[in-house]
């Protein structure tokens, strides 16, 4: 009632109370060595334990190893490249990380739950014994290398990344009761190339201009999933694992044309060929500095290769409200029927997910001493900076990179927009003083 602040006053009440423990601990070893300034060695294992593992499951071992050469080094190279290839270094590493299960994942629970007035038991989490990390190996290898005195560099590495006994979220037999257990049942591989630059474009007493930026590429595929059929996951179950496919790729009702007479009057859950991560991705940074004392400085990033779900357009539905233009449904002679009706095209909520974002940008003027030195202060900075400025995309939505409504369980692959807020627009004006 308004002027009712007492908890015991509200119509509906619900509680909840939950208790978690968990303990987890290990042992690191890491050395690096050097050989003639020019070859570095860095080997290194660790050591975890986790009272989530299973009975039977003890420390787990992750060993890494690492090599570089400083191949610039060698006697002639300098005189072979001059200043034109002023640095170039390999390398290559090889390692392997673990991901720990969730807190009582291993256990056979039970919880309570409200029924007829009466607190009832029932099944909650099926529990294994032999739940294990998650295990993931990589080796990766590349270049460094620099031109023109430093001026120019750029770092190539491409890697590969194999994941075992990656842990999914199961269902069980429907004759059991029971509810989905995490398992480790999966096999999957991620291989791609990460690719970094910077140039100083202009290097003058009162003008300094560099820019950078990086490049990423990323291929996955689900390799085994042991004997488990294929499932979805996600909301709605529109994201899918099936071997030989990206993981969580959209599987999502399409329509189409079942009597070959050019109309869709059917529909049907399909691939579309596209994951709901993006599989190219980079950004773009510029910095200037002007007289020494006035920097300004961008950041953008882009990502593409990828689709967004529009699951807003679903409470829409529900509500009435069509948003979305869904495609025309004919019946087998060719007559028009109307509009397909959501769920018949699940498709139609689909958005691109490409996106320019420019980040950050800002100004900075670092104030002379002429003006501060009698004040008693060392250094002043005044900032102006822009957080968020502008977003280009192909979709409708508001932010494409904005991901929510994923369940309980569910592998967090981003993707799908619902009622989450995207990250304000934010203006901000800073001083800084050192005295």
């Amino acid at each position: 009632l308004p002027g009712v602040e007492d908890f015991g006053a509200a119509a509906d009440i619900t509680s909840n109370e939950s208790r978690e423990q968990i303990f987890s601990g290990g042992l690191y070893l890491q050395d690096r060595l050097g050989f003639y300034d020019r070859t570095f060695v860095e080997l290194g294992v660790r050591l975890d334990g986790n009272s989530a593992f299973g009975v039977d499951v003890g420390l787990q071992a992750y060993p890494k190893f690492g090599l570089a050469y400083n191949i610039s080094d060698l006697s002639g190279w300098e005189d072979l490249f001059g200043t034109v290839w002023s640095n170039m270094r390999l390398h290559a590493a090889y390692g392997q990380t673990g991901q720990f299960p969730d807190a009582f994942a291993r256990e056979r629970t039970l919880t309570a739950i409200p029924f007829r007035g009466e607190s009832a038991p029932r099944f909650d989490n099926p529990g294994d014994d032999e739940l294990g990390p998650e295990r993931t190996e990589t080796f990766e290898a590349g270049f460094d290398a620099a031109f023109l005195q430093d001026r120019i560099s750029l770092d190539l590495t491409g890697y590969y990344a194999r994941t075992y006994d990656a842990i999914l979220n199961v269902a069980e037999q429907p004759v059991t009761g029971l509810t989905n257990q995490y398992r480790n049942v999966g096999e999957m591989e991620n291989y791609g190339i990460e690719i970094e630059w910077n140039a100083q474009l202009m290097d003058y007493p009162n003008f300094r201009w560099s820019i950078g930026g990086n490049f990423h590429t990323f291929t996955n595929e689900v390799v085994d999933i042991g004997t488990l059929e294929p499932f979805t996951m996600g909301p709605g179950g529109h994201q899918r694992i099936e071997e030989g496919r990206p993981i969580g790729e959209y599987y999502v009702t399409h329509t189409f044309d079942s009597s070959g007479d050019g109309h869709h009057d059917s529909s049907e859950r399909r691939y579309t060929g596209t994951t709901p991560y993006p599989t190219l991705d980079g950004s773009v940074n510029t910095r200037f500095n002007l007289f020494g004392s006035i920097t300004v400085s961008a950041l953008a990033d882009w990502a593409t290769g990828h689709e967004v779900m529009d699951w807003g357009a679903q409470w829409a539905q529900f509500n009435g409200l069509n948003r979305v233009e869904f495609p025309i449904q004919y019946d087998a002679d060719g007559n028009e029927l109307g509009e397909f009706d959501y769920p018949d095209t699940i498709v139609s909520i689909m958005e691109p997910g490409d996106y320019l974002k420019i980040r950050n940008i800002s100004v900075n003027y670092s104030m002379p001493a002429s003006l501060i030195n009698d004040l008693g202060i060392s250094s002043a900075n005044l900032t102006f900076a822009i957080r968020n400025a502008v977003i280009f995309s192909k979709t409708d939505l508001v932010d494409p990179e904005l991901s929510g409504v994923a369940g309980a369980g569910d592998l967090q692959l981003g993707g799908v927009t619902s009622i989450t807020l995207p990250a304000p627009r934010q203006f901000r004006l800073g001083l800084e003083l050192t005295f």
